[in-house]
């Protein structure tokens, strides 16, 4: 019943760890649309690294939850 609950208590952090990096993702994604617009080079960059971070992180998440 303990490991049961670890377990579960895991998979709640998991996915609040994944509805934060997604909204940071939703950020990233508005800020690299608005710095292309107004052709911000250093900011498109900036954002661009930051966003390949963030796929690093969730393709992290996704494989942590398969091993559960």
């Amino acid at each position: 019943m303990k490991q049961m609950i670890k377990i579960l208590r895991k998979s709640d952090l998991v996915k609040l760890a994944r509805d934060s990096i997604l909204a940071d993702q939703d950020y990233y994604l508005d800020s690299l649309n608005y710095a292309r617009k107004n052709n911000d080079e250093a900011e498109i960059k900036r954002c661009e690294r930051r966003l390949f971070e963030i796929s690093v992180e969730l393709k992290g998440l996704d494989m942590h939850e398969q091993l559960q």
